[in-house]
């Protein structure tokens, strides 16, 4: 339900917290609510998902990698150790991007709530 949000306040924050760091937790997550930083997260999400399986399904039943790594014969074992091998340098570049957009978008809330006066 995209169109269902919320922001939730637990009775621990409120009693560990004064009234200002409160208002500032609250503006910095409706920065992430008016940024839409959660649709762009689960974009982000399916995107690696996408890529994770469309690399296993070139690995999975490619007897040719097998060979390339000297196994001569197939099992469900080998491709996915295959697999996780090959997935390294792929998985880091993925893993690196992600992070990059979840710095953006914290960057971007708090330069909500600074520009609202409760950074």
């Amino acid at each position: 339900m995209l169109w269902f949000r919320k922001v939730v306040l637990f009775d621990t924050l409120i009693e560990e917290h004064t009234d200002e760091e409160i208002i500032a937790m609250v503006s910095r997550e409706l920065g992430h609510v008016s940024n839409n930083h959660m649709l762009q997260k689960v974009i982000m999400s399916a995107v690696q998902m996408i890529i994770v399986f469309s690399f296993f399904g070139l690995v999975l039943g490619n007897k040719g990698v097998l060979y390339s790594f000297g196994f001569d014969h197939a099992s469900s074992f080998l491709y996915l150790f295959i697999f996780s091998q090959l997935f390294l340098p792929v998985d880091f570049l993925t893993k690196f991007i992600a992070m990059y957009v979840v710095r953006r978008t914290e960057y971007q809330a708090d330069a909500f709530a600074v520009t609202h006066n409760h950074g």
